[in-house]
């Protein structure tokens, strides 16, 4: 399970190496030092779960998601955190888009180590739920909505899965998909229902009213930029430096691509990001990992839950981030657990 990722690993430690080589910046060595600290920590969470009690290991990592989705809506109530602007609320990270990310594993964390250990969902994955939605609207992240929407289609697909045979015919799958569709824009458009109303005198309600009318601007703004927000968040380096698609351009010295872009930044996807800086192979290397989790899940509720952090990494480049691979650690021992309670 682990070569992929070690395979994906040395060779991004190559391409990077290259460019440093070249280009003289050492934000591609530190690239590198990224990944292959976020692989050790991925072996060793692996190993932890092996070795000790896997029931016991999913119990405190459930409880512990729980505790820091209180403490960080806790942090948001009382006006304490850290805020990114007037709005946008960053509590104990860097910048919103990582609270946001860290929200979507957390919930995601929650509901897999409560479904593993009951096979069912029980008040702790519905109270995740909820804390997560309200911290999310809080960061007005869109890349985190998007992937909160896989999350309720998850949600979705489960309460549904007792009432209708998923593995009868396909029809009933997409008709599930459906209807599931229709919860999760039901859900948007309370949002914005919400932001339509007054302002008033500074309740919690009133807060959450004027987030949601901030968040739901955030995202027509989005829509409306078109192509010009593809170039802000360095997309057009994909059509402009094509021949970087083979073998990748590594990561750092960023100035390279002065000439025929104005935007100097990481690129704001993970699978763009991917392609471009690590090309075919590491493209390759990557989506084979992911499948293999994907597919090692016994439920398609589960797999939608998957879903989500990939589907924000779309608009976010977060394969750096600890929690990614953190989650996906959990995410391939509990399909283990599942399937091993199921065989015996």
């Amino acid at each position: 399970m682990q070569t992929p990722l070690l395979l994906f690993v040395v060779y991004s430690t190559l391409i990077n190496v290259i460019v440093w080589v070249r280009y003289g910046d050492l934000d591609s060595l530190l690239s590198s030092f990224y990944y292959a600290y976020n692989f050790l920590v991925f072996w060793g969470l692996q190993q932890l779960i092996y070795s000790s009690d896997p029931r016991r290991i999913f119990s405190y990592l459930g409880l512990v998601s729980v505790a820091l989705l209180c403490t960080e809506i806790l942090l948001y109530l009382l006006g304490k955190g850290r805020f990114f602007g007037e709005s946008r609320f960053v509590g104990t990270f860097n910048d919103p888009n990582q609270l946001a990310h860290w929200i979507l594993w957390s919930v995601i964390i929650v509901m897999v180590m409560d479904y593993t250990l009951r096979r069912k969902l029980g008040w702790l994955s519905w109270s995740a739920l909820l804390l997560g939605f309200i911290i999310l609207l809080a960061s007005a992240s869109r890349s985190g909505l998007l992937g909160f929407a896989a999350i309720l289609l998850a949600v979705a697909f489960y309460v549904t899965r007792g009432r209708v045979r998923l593995n009868k015919t396909v029809a009933e799958r997409w008709l599930i998909a459906f209807v599931a569709m229709l919860l999760v824009s039901g859900a948007v458009t309370l949002v914005a229902l919400l932001s339509t109303t007054e302002e008033g005198t500074g309740t919690l309600g009133d807060r959450l009213t004027e987030q949601a009318r901030f968040y739901v601007n955030r995202i027509q703004e989005g829509i409306f930029t078109g192509e010009a927000n593809l170039e802000e968040r360095g997309y057009d380096r994909l059509w402009k430096f094509p021949e970087y698609l083979l073998l990748g351009a590594g990561e750092g010295a960023n100035d390279r691509w002065a000439d025929r872009t104005s935007f100097l930044g990481e690129i704001h996807s993970t699978l763009a990001g991917v392609a471009f800086y690590y090309g075919i192979p590491g493209t390759a290397l990557l989506l084979f990992f992911i499948v293999r989790v994907w597919i090692a899940l016994p439920h398609i509720w589960l797999r939608f839950l998957l879903l989500a952090p990939l589907l924000y990494s779309l608009g976010t480049y977060n394969l750096r981030n600890t929690m990614f691979w953190l989650g996906m650690a959990i995410m391939w021992a509990a399909a283990r657990e599942l399937r091993r309670s199921v065989s015996t």
